[in-house]
């Protein structure tokens, strides 16, 4: 779990702190705080989102920014923005692992952080599922227990199942022009018999 996140030239932030409590987390204060700009900065980090360039602080555009996600096992991840673009690092207990650029976050890092959308809930959230679909439930309920995994099983098996029937049908087509082909040589077992009886007589 999150154990501290660190701000720094972050939008609003200069240099700020945040530890957390194990458990769930509440984040109080008033307007214009910083609130929404804390959970910016884990969604940046954790998957990207939103977008764009506007993340350095009024306090030094030209400064590097950066935000420190600490987890309670020790290990931090990185995601800063300087003046050759975004990166990612990754620090364990083994080493350190570092990736260039604004796509989605490497693996290394989704698998460090663990998290998915809904751990991350703001001001601006309905009510936790009360508010979403019977079916949307049960697909934030599946990802929160791994069950999407037989979804995505499922899925797989599904994608297999349709390309070997594919590759069979196909495989039908070549095997019936192999044997109208073939038809064109049928008179080759009258002719062996005819030969073999030449060759005796000879």
């Amino acid at each position: 779990m999150i154990k501290f996140v660190k701000l720094i030239n972050f939008q609003g932030h200069k240099d700020t702190y945040i530890e957390f409590d194990k458990g769930t987390n509440a984040i109080l204060g008033n307007t214009d705080a910083g609130k929404s700009t804390l959970f910016r900065a884990i969604n940046w980090v954790a998957f990207n989102k939103p977008s764009g360039k506007n993340y350095p602080s009024h306090w030094d555009t030209e400064k590097e920014c950066l935000v420190e996600i600490g987890l309670d096992n020790g290990v931090s991840v990185f995601k800063g923005r300087d003046k050759t673009g975004n990166y990612y690092r990754l620090s364990t207990h083994e080493g350190d692992f570092r990736a260039i650029g604004s796509g989605e976050p490497p693996k290394e890092i989704q698998q460090a952080l663990n998290l998915i959308p809904i751990n991350i809930q703001s001001q601006l959230s309905a009510p936790f599922l009360l508010s979403e679909k019977p079916g949307k439930v049960a697909q934030m309920l599946n990802e929160v227990m791994d069950l999407d995994i037989i979804d995505h099983a499922i899925a797989q098996a599904k994608l297999l199942k349709t390309r070997a029937a594919s590759d069979l049908k196909t495989e039908k087509v070549i095997l019936l022009k192999i044997e109208n082909s073939l038809e064109e040589y049928s008179y080759l077992e009258e002719m062996s018999s005819e030969v073999s009886l030449l060759e005796t007589l000879i």
